[in-house]
């Protein structure tokens, strides 16, 4: 707009002229459009529980509890100093809540495994992995990955010039 222009442009705004000042809100809208809006995402990282015993007399080798809601997503197991695990063996893991009891037998065959178990668990869930058949006398390594819901994360407000 040349200067004469916007001179004139602005004086029908300060007089009081509803065009004028619906087509100048629709001015600013469309700049603010323009503007390249900064985006910043978080991300939520699964923290590992672990733990490692040689198996107890009933074949316990791990227990824990988890603090709030979330999602077992990975898990790992090595029995430690084997090449090979004669005959196999059948781990147990047992996850209860309250009164409720979820129990996954898991052959394994190699002295390390991983699985993908994509288990939902709640708050105060027990976890208790025991060896149920098979010759594990060794220390065996137990270890998961563990991702809270959403609402138990801290939020920490930054500005998108922070980063």
């Amino acid at each position: 707009m040349a200067k004469k222009a916007m001179e004139d442009y602005l004086a029908e705004i300060k007089e009081g002229n509803v065009a004028a000042r619906v087509k100048s809100l629709e001015v600013a809208a469309m700049r603010q459009a323009r503007v390249k809006q900064k985006k910043i995402s978080g991300v939520l990282f699964p923290f590992p529980i672990c733990g490692c015993s040689i198996p107890d007399s009933d074949g316990v080798v791990f227990q824990a509890m988890l603090p709030c809601d979330g999602m077992i997503v990975k898990a790992a197991v090595d029995v430690e100093g084997v090449e090979k695990i004669e005959g196999g063996a059948t781990l147990q893991v047992e996850l209860e809540v309250e009164n409720d009891m979820y129990v996954r037998d898991m052959p394994v065959k190699k002295p390390r495994v991983f699985f993908d178990p994509e288990l939902p668990v709640m708050a105060g869930t027990k976890i208790k992995v025991r060896v149920t058949s098979g010759n594990v006398e060794g220390l065996v390594w137990v270890s998961f990955l563990f991702v809270p819901e959403i609402s138990n994360a801290k939020v920490r407000k930054i500005l998108a010039e922070d980063t």
